[in-house]
């Protein structure tokens, strides 16, 4: 196992991976691209965790709580925008909708435990936890790119920058913390109650901490 030397400091997890992809994705205003860009950050992360070493707890716990963090924003944003174009544009974009629905409450259950855990006290539990979640997330993620570069064929040049506004847009208003209770994500239901949780989740993070509202680099 490689050691990373020096340790980065706890906060070095926020928004971390692939900045020339993301930025070349909204440069390009490409919703498409943005959305895989960040696929791959999210990846970065699961992988980094197992980098770590076995005593890092803080550093590991950061990072866990970043990717709750980012995959509760991604998914949410998915949700509200582009999962209901896959559903209205693609032939089977039904099925396809309620999977990708169905995977993030699955997704979301297991975020929640994730966000309970601790690297002492759960040791290899957590390790195996942070595991199961990245083969879970990895599954999810090679299918639904299928079904994002057959939208990405369907997305007029016109219509793309829009696309990618409100994208971004919804990424930046979603909740930071999963919700596994409120039931599966499906629009118009969430574009009401996401944008809400998510305000909710930044004054919760607001009075713990004091952890600044994340916004997009233009």
């Amino acid at each position: 196992m490689t050691t990373p030397t020096p340790y980065p400091p706890a906060d070095r997890y926020k928004h971390t991976s692939t900045p020339s992809l993301l930025t070349a994705a909204q440069t390009a205003q490409s919703p498409i691209a943005w959305l895989k860009a960040d696929h791959d950050r999210l990846f970065h992360l699961m992988d980094t965790f197992f980098i770590l070493p076995a005593t890092s707890h803080a550093h590991r716990e950061a990072l866990v709580d970043e990717l709750v963090r980012s995959t509760s924003k991604h998914a949410s944003a998915e949700e509200r925008v582009i999962y209901p174009l896959i559903r209205d544009r693609l032939p089977n974009g039904g099925i396809v909708y309620e999977r990708n629905v169905s995977d993030d409450q699955i997704n979301k259950e297991y975020l929640s435990l994730l966000h309970k855990m601790r690297s002492e006290r759960d040791g290899d539990l957590f390790d195996r936890s942070v595991d199961k979640f990245r083969m879970i997330e990895r599954e999810h993620l090679s299918i639904e790119e299928e079904f994002l570069d057959q939208l990405d064929a369907l997305l007029s040049a016109e219509e793309r920058p829009s696309v990618y506004k409100a994208l971004i847009a919804a990424w930046e208003n979603a909740p930071v913390y999963p919700h596994p209770d409120t039931g599966p994500s499906r629009a118009p239901f969430a574009n009401v109650v996401h944008p809400v949780a998510g305000l909710v989740d930044k004054a919760y993070d607001y009075v713990r901490g004091g952890r600044p509202a994340e916004k997009l680099e233009d």
